[in-house]
């Protein structure tokens, strides 16, 4: 009997994850899992991804793209999802119109925002309406500390008070950490990559030039005083983030995508190998051990989200 692709994918999925189970060394392999995204036109990409609850879950991005000949070219039309739980529900883009992306989506308890091409927009529990933006936006984020929006022309930092935005210079070396922008400031001029912040305390990956063969570093901070971790041979990594327990989770550059490693403060831990997916990006949900990833999956680089909910 020929079983449909959907099926024989189920089935290679419990088989990995069987193996994974018996595989020494691959702790918790078999935790970490995608998630089907829903129905999405071809050459489809998940663009950025936000975490305020299990139940609020949100990626945004773009679909239907197709970039030149022999097709006519196509922007693609804008993705805006939310996992409630247990599955992916849409909501109306209220004042889109034409083509284009959603580049960024923010969440927090009672508020989720979304940018993209000349769209700027809140949601209000069933639909997103737009709303006027700061000047020059080029980044969003929500935390447990508010709403932010950040200016590409003068780093002047935008809060939301609830009607409007109160405007107030960023602090120096600022970097958003998941719940605000603070200084991260780690020994020696290397730009920071990423960085997180919660009860294990700031941690931050450094790189001291992306074209050059050092690989990026992760710093520590407690009491004021920074301190280099020592990474696992071989691990270069691309994002960072921290879950409500402390417990600090990386994925990989592309030298090594396939990999995910956790940190409690004392070792490291590899949650799997190849042939699952790369991630780009990590995202907690607040107050819980749960983690998401943005990423692409095997093997023609398809949009692919993950986690160990």
């Amino acid at each position: 009997m020929k079983l449909p692709s959907r099926r024989l994918g189920g089935l290679a999925t419990s088989v990995a994850l069987a193996i994974g189970l018996l595989t020494p060394g691959t702790a918790h392999a078999a935790a970490w899992h995608p998630v089907p995204l829903p129905f999405l036109w071809w050459q489809n990409r998940i663009l950025d991804i936000a975490a305020s609850a299990p139940d609020n879950v949100w990626i945004g991005g773009l679909q239907g793209f197709i970039p030149a000949l022999p097709l006519p070219a196509s922007y693609g039309n804008p993705v805006v999802r939310r996992w409630n739980g247990s599955s992916w529900k849409e909501y109306p883009l209220n004042g889109w119109s034409g083509q284009g992306s959603i580049y960024q989506v923010a969440a927090r308890p009672g508020e989720v925002w979304v940018t993209g091409d000349k769209y700027f927009a809140r949601f209000d529990g069933t639909a997103f309406q737009k709303v006027t933006p700061p000047p020059n936006i080029r980044d969003i984020e929500a935390g447990a500390s508010g709403v932010y929006a950040m200016s590409y022309t003068d780093n002047t930092l935008y809060k939301w008070n609830g009607s409007g935005w109160d405007a107030s210079p960023l602090v120096p070396n600022a970097k958003w950490t998941g719940d605000r922008y603070e200084t991260v400031d780690p020994p020696a001029a290397e730009p920071v990559i990423v960085a997180a912040n919660g009860s294990s305390g700031l941690y931050a990956v450094t790189d001291l030039d992306l074209y050059d063969d050092i690989a990026p570093r992760l710093w520590h901070k407690t009491g004021g005083d920074w301190s280099q971790v020592t990474l696992p041979a071989g691990l270069t990594i691309r994002t960072i983030t921290q879950d409500g327990t402390g417990r600090i989770w990386a994925a990989a550059e592309p030298s090594n995508q396939y990999t995910l490693h956790t940190f409690d403060g004392t070792t490291w831990t590899k949650q799997f190998g190849p042939s699952r997916d790369g991630i780009e990006q990590l995202v907690a949900v607040p107050g819980t051990g749960t983690v998401w990833g943005r990423g692409f999956g095997a093997p023609w680089g398809d949009a692919q989200i993950t986690t160990n909910a």
